[in-house]
């Protein structure tokens, strides 16, 4: 199962997470894409386990990511896109499952325009209430 908050906001920092049960095989890898470029890796046997590979729109907060989750600071609108998790397990199988999900990002001054709008509507709406 994965879960990707959609539609977020631009400037929110946000958690991807990617759920599995490996039964009993061991876990080899969890990678992340963001558009079929890998972003995030987790390989419990490296040092260190959790890897970022530099792609723009994309920061990943090391310290809160892990096996089952990738925690993104600040998205902007280069952080929209389809993200997919791909989970492997150990040899000599290398089963590997994946998921994707969309992610979409509201830039803040469109958010900002609703609201004022939203405001003026209510006010107008006030008004024509009186008559």
């Amino acid at each position: 199962m994965m879960d990707v908050p959609s539609p977020t906001n631009q400037g929110e920092s946000v958690e991807l997470i990617c759920s599995y049960e490996l039964d009993e095989d061991n876990l080899y890898s969890v990678k992340w894409y963001k558009d079929d470029v890998e972003f995030y890796r987790y390989v419990p046997n490296d040092w260190p386990p959790g890897q970022f590979l530099p792609l723009e729109g994309v920061r990943v907060d090391l310290s809160k990511s892990g096996s089952q989750s990738v925690y993104l600071r600040h998205v902007d609108l280069n952080s929209a896109g389809v993200y997919r998790c791909e989970v492997s397990a150990e040899a000599p199988e290398f089963q590997t499952v994946e998921a994707e999900k969309e992610m979409k990002v509201l830039e803040l001054s469109l958010l900002l325009n609703l609201e004022r709008y939203a405001k003026d509507w209510s006010g107008i709406a006030d008004l024509a209430a009186r008559f």
